[in-house]
């Protein structure tokens, strides 16, 4: 068999392996909804115009347009993924959308206590990335310090996913949509759900339809 006889074979049973995977795919929805079977949620924001699914068994929380919170009604203190848009102040100029969104991204960390102090002084590491549904984003994580006394430690906090929406945006120069676990400053199981949870929003996100 000649190299273009074999690397023909392989187009055509790469193409009967796609085709066969979308009938499949077809089929089980087509199943699954004469089953019965209840579709997870999906929550729209028509004001910046923007969707994701989530789990079934979590809730919504609008605080206002531009700060939702997913939650498990199941527990106390139950945030578990945190959603905003960032717009940035007409008054204020950065040099692109990556500053603005390294810049904001910080203030959540801030917070004093009994057990001492946070707050996050940089980004550690960041990797532009392609959602599930075709969208450009950037995940990245910051470097948190937590003071108690004279004492302090230093590690990871994230990630935050961040996704461009100055498009349209009012009349700000930038506009970002940012994804975080609520307890991304800790390490817990609520950490590690809040973690899954939004890397599955992210890959169902779509903007602008």
């Amino acid at each position: 068999m000649t190299e273009s006889i074999k690397i023909f074979a392989g187009v055509v049973a790469l193409a009967l392996l796609v085709g066969a995977s979308y009938f499949l795919v077809q089929h089980n929805e087509r199943v699954g909804n004469e089953a019965g079977v209840v579709k997870p949620p999906e929550y729209t924001n028509a004001e910046f115009d923007f969707s994701f699914i989530y789990p079934s068994g979590l809730e919504i929380t609008e605080y206002t347009d531009q700060v939702i919170t997913i939650t498990d009604p199941a527990q106390e203190n139950a945030g578990i993924v945190d959603i905003t848009v960032e717009i940035a102040d007409t008054d204020t100029s950065y040099t692109d959308l990556k500053e603005f969104i390294h810049t904001r991204a910080p203030l959540y960390c801030e917070a004093d206590g009994p057990g001492g102090r946070m707050s996050c002084s940089k980004v550690s590491r960041e990797q532009s990335f392609t959602t599930a549904t075709g969208i450009s984003g950037e995940i990245f994580y910051l470097e948190l310090t937590h003071r108690d006394g004279d004492s302090a430690t230093v590690r990871e906090a994230g990630p935050f996913y961040a996704f461009d929406m100055s498009s349209g945006i009012l009349e700000a120069d930038f506009s970002a949509l940012l994804v975080r676990p609520s307890k991304f400053a800790e390490e817990s199981e609520m950490y590690d759900r809040g973690a899954q949870i939004a890397n599955d929003i992210v890959n169902t996100l779509r903007l602008g339809e």
